[in-house]
């Protein structure tokens, strides 16, 4: 497909009309702005981290390299049609995930600059989509907006078009009021297993709630600390690091190991960013509490020897506080992966730990 092209009506017929003066934009183009993500050229698709480098750290974070987690693509428009237009690749199969997680998109929109993003609508297939697919068209009302797609969170993109009526208005995005990201790294559940839409997993929700930038390094199954993604993050400039990779240490002593090392990696070389220490949601079953808590007193031993030397700036949350204890079960899909419920109640206490630094 060309950067753009004038869409062929019959496309729309199975929606039940046509519209003739469709036009489909590459968001690799300004005046749109793609967050979150890179796109590797010689690969040609989007990638969360360089591909060299996450070949270095597993073949399993490389595989996932290519899952566009936490990317977005932001732009202004007063376009009446918005539609998406994916090529898809590195599908995910999941037992608790949806399509429309998995490898469909979502799309936000605010109207008046300093007012919260509305949930729009979703994009995502109509029946067979292993390649691609174009998304059920959105009509607006015609009015200037502010608008945020988000990526799927376990499947790649190789391009994305955004179909826009021909003699639609397209600017620059509103710039983020703290554009400075925030950097979260972790596991399947900072991945976003398994919210129903990309838009609701806790970096999406706290990145509208605290208009900001934010990279998504969540891995799952393979987020393990090693030295080669602590030497990566250290050297990503941000206004916030949350490491929340508990749940992806194959043990207790994997992560006395490499916890330590990635704060002191960090630290050297990024002296005052804030960084927040968090351990998995507890899922309240007798058999696992014991190793919890072993593996949280880990993660605050990090935290409290922080302190003990001096660094202010570090903050901690424990995963007992997420949940409440008399209904844990109604926040998660198999008793550990967040649904929707549990993605809201992480984002709404780590916005009560960390909104103090986006004032």
């Amino acid at each position: 497909m060309k950067n753009a092209e004038v869409l062929d009506k019959s496309l729309y017929c199975d929606f039940g009309f046509s519209e003739p003066d469709i036009v489909w934009h590459t968001v690799r183009n300004a005046p749109f702005a793609v967050s979150g993500l890179l796109y590797d050229e010689e690969l040609g698709c989007y990638t969360r981290m360089p591909n060299s480098i996450a070949e270095q750290v597993s073949p399993a974070v490389a595989h996932h390299n290519f899952h566009t987690s936490g990317g977005r693509v932001r732009f202004r428009t007063n376009s009446r049609f918005i539609d998406v237009r994916v090529v898809l690749n590195h599908n995910q199969p999941s037992t608790f995930m949806g399509d429309c997680g998995r490898f469909g998109f979502d799309m936000y929109r605010r109207k008046a600059e300093g007012s919260g993003m509305e949930f729009v609508q979703p994009f995502y297939p109509q029946g067979d989509s292993e390649e691609g697919y174009t998304g059920y068209p959105y009509m607006s009302d015609g009015e200037m907006a502010d608008y945020v797609i988000n990526f799927p969170l376990y499947s790649g993109v190789s391009e994305l078009y955004i179909g826009l009526k021909a003699n639609a208005d397209i600017l620059p995005p509103t710039p983020y009021r703290n554009p400075l990201p925030v950097v979260y790294y972790g596991s399947s559940i900072t991945q976003g297993g398994c919210a129903t839409r990309p838009g609701l997993h806790y970096p999406a929700l706290l990145s509208r709630k605290l208009d900001t930038e934010f990279i998504c390094l969540g891995w799952s199954g393979c987020g393990k600390g090693e030295p080669v993604m602590a030497d990566y993050i250290a050297g990503l400039q941000t206004s916030l690091f949350v490491c929340d990779y508990d749940h992806n240490a194959p043990d207790a002593e994997h992560l006395q190991k490499t916890h330590m090392p990635m704060y002191r990696k960090f630290r050297e070389k990024q002296p005052d960013a804030p960084i927040l220490f968090m351990t998995s949601p507890v899922c309240y079953r007798a058999a696992d509490i014991y190793t919890y808590i072993v593996r949280r007193e880990i993660i605050r031993n990090t935290y409290s020897t922080a302190l003990r030397e001096g660094d202010r700036n570090v903050y901690f949350i424990d995963g007992f506080e997420f949940f409440p204890k008399e209904t844990w079960g109604d926040c998660t899909v198999d008793r550990s992966h967040p649904n929707d419920l549990g993605f809201s109640l992480m984002a709404q206490r780590i916005e009560k730990e960390i909104r103090h630094l986006f004032r």
